[in-house]
């Protein structure tokens, strides 16, 4: 990471409109400026940027609160990087309203086709595109400000934490997290093999089970089959019974339906015996009050004389009237009554004659019947054949069905072997063809790591040539330095004596303004001359200063010159070291690429070998062929067997159609044996009616009353005109016509009561033989009840037979199917044993790369690689910063009281003096310690994660070293510094500002914040 430009807004102690920091122009660079002025501010800013941490807030509640600036309610950092040739810019804000606060996230990269930036932030998501950034620089905040980032007051974490933080910290610096991923990884695998173990034995387990069965479930068969032939017997027996007793509820049915019209028949007797109880009712009634008439004979004869003198003609007409009244009326009853019996001969004929055509009708309807009896027998017996020879085809077809299944089931098998082979020598040759590739390549990577090992040679003397530059422009430096300090306290000292001068020359007292003697004439000319004299001495001093300082800063600016151009000659190399690293790998690849190209070789012969055999002489293969036999053995034709299937499907109504069949025979022979008898009863109906037989006496009577009307022979009109005289005897007549009417009408009274009782005799008798024939047919009726109760228990038992036979039926296909697959797992079990090895292999392997890839072990090995290096750079500097005087050893082992040793990180430091705890350090000892194992881990962080750490931060401890101190802390850095690509060092010592060639001074005024200046 090389940092390009820094952009604040509100943050910290920087307000408003902050020009941007450019970075592009230089590559060492002082951050100078007095205490609390932000100069900090600036790098925590670039943390806050790429991690949104910083040094003030990583342990406050509410972190960017502390770090938004005091009155401001928004905050802004934008920072753009270099990092693997590629341009990023993050841009983090944080927005403070009232008692919530949002952040926001930008994360970019630059296009060069489009020369602008495209996003690679996640839309509304701080955390995803925080992690995309974490991602991209493969390190956290914590990392980063324990290798190349010296914090101020965090430069002694790394020497003063734990041991185990210690070593924690250094694998993050490495980069081993990628080794616990494979571990966890390799762990999870694990876990699953366990998984797939114990699913796996649990089905070994299953299927020895399930085979032990096998012999049970035979059993379990036959006596289902037993069980079955039983049912099937009983159930025919029940069916039997059940057609047996279906023929005595129909004849049952056709008694109700006798029973029936009895009913109706009785309870049309009892409409007529009511009718008729009411006639002779009326009938006696009438013959009752005619007698008490007559008895009064005599006193209505009288009467009617005593007025007959009065109105002879009047009663005359009278009389008639009232005999003709009676006789129409009687004449009206009688039509009535004919009219009645008539109706009820019509009834009875209607009832004959619906009887006739509904046993007609039945005639027609079972003989139509009957005509088809032969092609129904002949029909039945297709329909037992065609069942007979369907189970034959079931039978067959099953036995297909479970061949085919058999053949599906090997041919999977074989399938899935044969691709999983095809899948491995895919994978084989695909490796083959990589390492062939890099196996073609070796000898243009041997020449590539020559050519580089040549380069390196080179950049070797250029680097040792820049140092020595460097140390010459340093000691021009400080020669500089020093003359112009010089310069500055000669030209100081020549103003005094100027001013002393002036001072001589405007004094005109008695006394030496300078000694405070006496001053005479000769005093002040001696005194003028001494000041002459040294004004003189002064001016060439000064002058030769001037010069010599002229020509050291010429030869330091040659050398700056000759010291940028071998640094753009090794800025241009600078990845060198890097390609010949990848060389060396790339060629080791190559030398172990041919090794595994002959492995992979043999492994894909082995494996063409494996798959000529599968498909050939494998057990599968001939298990295969010999389904294949037995499936040509079973000769099947589905069109036949549909066709038989529709066969029956058309028969199945012939049974229906011949039980239809035996009832219509019952029923006509039935209709035959009552028809003559319907007919007989209809005829003479109808011969009653053609000759009106019907009621005789009363057809007579109303003849007989009809000619009594027409020989009356009354006259309406002469009887009007004579009413109104016989008013006033009109009681008298009116008793005479009732005497006259009871004399003539007493008799046809008695006839119809006596009538009225005969036909009232005759209902009775015909109600006895009805309810007599009633009672008898109820109790026939009756009589089958309990064949009904039978029937339907009958019924209820053959359901139940048949659902026994229906689960025996499921039972028998149950065991056959546990049969069967006893068979299929007795070939599965191999398979499963052969999976059950194969996942205890896996198992056994990732167990052993989860311990080889945890802890203590590949990343135990990368330490104990790394701790010499660390070891080795951090004594490097040490020994410039302290002249060999003290040195440092890291010990990964410690040994144990009880024996044995155990892992650590220890740091063990020793000077002249002997080894001594890092607490008895002076301060400037102990940052010297620091700073040299930082800047060890610094350069371990380049090298292991390659251009990825470019950088490198110093703001802590310069205060507290002495000058000596302070000359070694520049040298070493200015010995580091072809490491970084960007250095930066913050620092408010005065005497370290001209040690750098770019100064960034920074200062805070009160109305604007903190501002910067580039100082070059």
């Amino acid at each position: 990471m090389i940092p390009i430009s820094l952009s604040l807004q509100n943050f910290l102690s920087y307000g408003e409109n902050v020009p941007p920091l450019d970075f592009s122009g230089f590559h060492v660079a002082c951050i100078s400026g007095r205490n609390g002025h932000g100069k900090s501010a600036l790098l925590d800013a670039i943390t806050w940027a790429l991690w949104g941490e910083a040094r003030k807030s990583g342990s406050e509640r509410r972190p960017n609160d502390g770090l938004l600036r005091i009155g401001a309610t928004e905050m802004r950092v934008d920072f753009e990087f270099f990092l693997e040739n590629d341009r990023y810019r993050i841009s983090r804000s944080f927005r403070k309203t009232g008692k919530s606060a949002t952040t926001r996230l930008e994360f970019q990269i630059y296009s060069p086709e489009t020369n602008a930036y495209k996003t690679l932030s996640e839309e509304s998501a701080v955390r995803q595109t925080q992690a995309s950034i974490d991602t991209l620089l493969r390190m956290t905040y914590e990392t980063f400000i324990n290798s190349a980032f010296l914090l101020q007051g965090r430069a002694d974490e790394f020497t003063r934490c734990k041991a185990s933080q210690r070593k924690a910290l250094l694998s993050d610096i490495l980069g081993l997290s990628h080794y616990d991923d494979l571990s966890s990884l390799a762990r999870e695998r694990a876990r699953e093999g366990d998984i797939e173990l114990a699913t796996a034995r649990a089905k070994r387990d299953d299927i020895v089970q399930t085979i032990e069965k096998r012999d049970e479930f035979v059993a379990q068969r036959d006596g289902v089959n037993a069980q079955l032939q039983a049912c099937n017997s009983e159930l025919e027996s029940a069916e039997n019974r059940r057609e047996e007793l279906r023929k005595i509820r129909t004849q049952r049915e056709r008694r109700e339906a006798e029973r029936e019209a009895l009913q109706k028949e009785i309870s049309r007797i009892e409409s007529d015996m009511q009718e008729q109880q009411t006639a002779c009712e009326k009938a006696q009634q009438d013959v009752a009050t005619y007698r008490e008439i007559l008895d009064r004979r005599a006193e209505i004869t009288n009467a009617a004389e005593k007025y007959r003198a009065l109105q002879k003609e009047d009663a005359d007409l009278q009389t008639k009237l009232h005999t003709l009244r009676p006789l129409e009326k009687r004449a009206g009853e009688l039509d009535q009554k004919i009219a009645d019996r008539r109706h009820e001969v019509e009834r009875r004929l209607g009832e004959w004659q619906i009887r006739i055509g509904d046993a007609e009708r039945t005639l027609r309807e079972t003989e139509a019947l009957l005509s088809d009896r032969e092609t129904i027998q002949t029909q039945l017996e297709a329909l037992h054949k065609a069942r007979q020879q369907d189970r034959e085809w079931e039978e067959i077809r099953e036995n297909r069905e479970r061949v085919e299944r058999n053949i599906r089931d090997i041919e999977r098998q074989i399938d899935s072997a044969i691709e999983n082979i095809k899948i491995e020598i895919s994978t084989h040759t695909h490796h083959r063809q990589q390492t062939d590739v890099l196996v073609a390549d070796i000898e243009t990577r041997r020449e590539t790591r020559r050519s580089l090992r040549v380069q390196a040679e080179e950049i070797q003397s250029l680097e040792a040539k820049r140092d020595e530059i460097r140390n010459k422009g340093s000691a021009y430096k400080i020669q500089i330095e020093n003359n112009s300090e010089r310069l500055n306290t000669l030209q100081q000292a020549r103003e005094d004596i100027a001013q002393q001068q002036q001072i001589l020359q405007n004094v005109q007292d008695a006394s030496c303004p300078l000694c405070g003697s006496e001053l005479d004439q000769t005093h002040r000319e001696e005194v003028a001359t001494k000041l002459s004299n040294q004004m003189r001495e002064q001016q060439t001093q000064i002058i030769q200063l001037e010069s010599d300082i002229q020509k050291a800063e010429a030869e330091r600016e040659q050398h700056r010159h000759r010291y940028q151009k071998i640094k753009n000659q090794l800025a241009q190399s600078e990845d060198t070291a890097q390609h010949l690293a990848e060389a060396e790998a790339a060629l080791k690849e190559a030398e172990k690429a041919v090794q595994t190209s002959e492995t992979l070789s043999a492994k894909i012969s082995d494996l063409e070998t494996q798959l000529r055999e599968q498909t050939q002489n494998s057990p599968d293969a001939r298990a295969l062929s010999q389904a294949h036999s037995a499936l040509e053995n079973l000769t099947y034709n589905p069109a036949e067997h549909r066709t038989l299937r529709e066969k029956l499907k058309a028969l199945d109504s012939v049974e229906a159609q011949n039980a239809q069949l035996q009832l219509a025979s019952e029923q006509r022979e039935k209709v035959l044996a009552e028809l003559p008898a319907f007919r007989e009863k209809r005829d003479l109906a109808q011969q009653w009616l053609d000759e009106a037989k019907y009621a005789p006496n009363e057809q007579a009577e109303r003849e007989q009353v009809h000619q009594r009307i027409r020989t009356l022979d009354y006259n309406a009109e002469h009887h009007q005109r004579i009413s109104p005289q016989l008013a006033a005897l009109q009681d008298a007549p009116t008793q005479y016509e009732r005497l006259q009417v009871a004399e003539r009408d007493l008799e046809n009274a008695q006839t119809q009561f006596n009538t009225a009782k005969k036909r009232l005799t005759e209902l009775t008798e015909r109600d006895g033989q009805a309810r007599q024939r009633l009672t008898e047919i109820t109790a026939a009726i009756n009589s089958a009840e309990s064949t009904l109760e039978e029937a339907n228990t009958l019924e209820k038992t053959i359901a139940q037979m048949r659902a026994q036979r229906d689960n025996l039926l499921q039972q028998n296909a149950a065991l056959q199917s546990q049969i069967e697959h006893c068979d299929a797992l007795s070939a599965e079990q191999n398979a499963v044993e052969e999976k059950i090895k194969s996942c205890e292999r896996d198992i056994r392997i990732y167990r052993e790369l989860t311990t080889a890839f945890g802890k203590d072990g590949i990343q135990a090995l990368i330490i104990e690689q790394a701790i010499p290096e660390i070891e080795e750079e951090a004594n490097r500097i040490l020994a410039r910063l302290t002249d060999n005087r003290t040195q440092i050893a890291l010990e990964s082992l410690r040994d144990l009281k009880t024996g044995g040793t155990r892992e650590t990180l220890d740091i063990k430091i020793s000077d002249e003096l002997g080894e001594r705890s890092y607490e008895l350090y002076s301060g400037g000892e102990a940052f010297r310690i620091d700073f040299s194992i930082r800047i060890a881990l610094s350069k371990l962080l380049s090298r292991r994660t390659g251009t990825r750490l470019r950088t490198l931060v110093i703001d802590e401890g310069f205060g507290t070293q002495d000058a000596e101190g302070l000359d070694h802390l520049v040298e070493a850095i200015q010995a580091i510094s072809g490491d970084f690509e960007k250095i930066l060092i913050i620092t408010h010592v005065e005497s370290l500002k001209q040690a750098f060639p770019v100064r960034i001074e920074v200062t805070k005024y009160p109305d604007l914040g903190s501002r910067f200046e580039v100082l070059y």
